[in-house]
């Protein structure tokens, strides 16, 4: 009977692993939730906010956009406008992909510096 359960358990090992990489996805896709509804949260508002991953950007990137839609993979934001401290960029669309964190630029696209005041 002890060589049962101890083979069953150790036909179930697998099955654990699995499990805890259900629970690590489990709790990315719950941070990418949260990101995509406080950007939502953000443009419903008018008010600026950061990308997903701002440790790409510099601290002071804030980003505006028109539109947001999000379907799982990738993050697609309309009408953006992204500035720093010196430089402003411009798209049509910026697409996010969640698994590579890659942002695309898509349509027109400007880059125009900011000239420090005087």
């Amino acid at each position: 009977m002890k060589l049962l359960v101890l083979t069953i358990c150790f036909a179930c090992l697998p099955t654990f692993g699995q499990q805890s990489f259900t629970f690590g996805q489990f709790l990315r896709e719950q941070d990418q939730l949260r990101q995509s509804r406080q950007i939502a949260a953000a443009i419903d508002e008018h008010r600026p906010f950061s990308l997903p991953d701002n440790r790409l950007w510099l601290a002071e990137a804030k980003a505006t956009a028109a539109g947001i839609k999000d379907d799982g993979t990738v993050l697609t934001l309309t009408g953006v406008e992204i500035k720093t401290s010196n430089l402003s960029v411009t798209a049509d669309e910026v697409i996010y992909d969640w698994a590579s964190r890659q942002i695309e630029l898509r349509g027109n696209v400007l880059l125009n510096p900011v000239w420090p005041q005087q």
